[in-house]
């Protein structure tokens, strides 16, 4: 391949590259304006290259969404794009411990990944029972005791337990459709059910413990396909699995400036018979291609030179009628010459003869 770096460089005339497919020239071929023919070349040998253009490229994501995790990360246990994450550390508020989402979220996010960005969230659901009423404190949401609830059907209760909940001031809030409970920490903290009344929460659809939340893992978007990579010595800690997430179309195509790559001539392999018979073929391809570009330049070279012979033919004829209009006919100024001397000389004979009469009357009358 160097090689034909060099042969497609060094090939040319008046220092311009002819085998590059850079060569192209309109020349003149008449005395007229606009009496040219373009040539160009094209290129011999296909190189490896990278050139910039702007291209419609539509912007694409991966994203990586696990399930609830399972523990605290240690130093190792994740690594996103071959980037190791840190051990998680605990957050200063209830349901932050170093074994939520909120705290692997934060290690993720702390390890500065290029274009890598982490979020949490805890949810839990539960079908709200459509009767029974709920004394105030009768169970507790990370460690707050929550209010009375009371309501004659399942969606009243729901709507009850929901503003109970979200007006406890733990960092979770709840919501209710129809009789069913949604109860969600934004930042992924642990939801920590307690009850100090014995099925509490089972009226609710809940259940004690602490609820944990799930990470989500979320590449830039940018243009063209990308994948992530999840890795490490135990990525199920974190609710993930090992592995290559693709991405997906999450926009509009737009114009993007791009590297554009061109690989060059296809690599021959004559290890076999048929790779042998197929880089035959590609090199009796490139000799017709030879042939081509040699035959059109020879047609080119043709046409030139019937040009070059018409203009000195045109060249020729405006001389010699250039020497017709400048140059003297000798023999034709020599005549006239003689016939204006001969005419001047009888002119004067006649006169001198005329004027010789009257004195010739004049001695015959003495």
């Amino acid at each position: 391949m160097a090689a034909n770096v060099d042969i497609v460089d060094d090939t040319r005339f008046n220092d311009r590259r002819l085998l590059d497919g850079s060569f192209s020239d309109q020349l003149q071929v008449g005395s007229q304006s606009g009496q040219t023919v373009a040539l160009r070349i094209p290129q011999a040998v296909i190189l490896p290259s990278i050139t910039r253009a702007m291209v419609n490229i539509a912007p694409q994501q991966s994203t990586a969404t696990g399930t609830a995790v399972i523990g605290a990360l240690q130093y190792g246990d994740l690594a996103i794009n071959n980037a190791v994450v840190g051990a998680s550390v605990a957050g200063a508020l209830p349901g932050q411990g170093a074994d939520s989402a909120y705290a692997l979220a934060a290690a993720v996010n702390a390890a500065n990944i290029l274009d890598v960005s982490a979020s949490a969230v805890t949810t839990l659901t539960g079908a709200v029972g459509a009767s029974g009423s709920l004394g105030s404190g009768a169970f507790s949401v990370n460690g707050v005791a929550i209010g009375a609830i009371a309501g004659a059907t399942a969606a009243a209760r729901a709507a009850d337990a929901a503003a109970a909940i979200s007006a406890a001031g733990v960092g979770v809030s709840a919501s209710a459709n129809g009789g069913t409970l949604t109860v969600t920490a934004a930042d992924g903290r642990d939801i920590v059910l307690t009850e100090s009344t014995a099925g509490a929460l089972a009226s609710l659809g809940l259940t004690p413990g602490a609820g944990k939340g799930a990470l989500t893992i979320t590449g830039a978007a940018g243009p063209g396909s990308h994948s992530m990579r999840i890795g490490g010595a135990n990525p199920a800690k974190a609710g993930l699995v090992a592995g290559t997430q693709p991405s997906v179309v999450v926009g509009p195509p737009e114009l993007v400036l791009q590297n554009i790559s061109t690989p060059g001539e296809p690599p021959m392999d004559l290890s076999t018979h048929s790779g042998a018979s197929d880089a035959l073929d590609y090199l009796d391809a490139k000799l017709a291609q030879v042939d081509d570009v040699r035959a059109a330049l020879g047609a080119f070279n043709n046409r030139l030179t019937t040009a070059a012979s018409n203009a000195t033919n045109t060249a020729d004829n405006l001389s010699t009628a250039r020497s017709r209009i400048m140059d003297t006919d000798y023999a034709t100024e020599a005549t006239q010459l003689t016939r204006s001397d001969v005419l001047s000389q009888a002119g004067a004979a006649i006169v001198a003869q005329a004027n010789a009469l009257p004195k010739q009357v004049l001695q015959l009358l003495r």
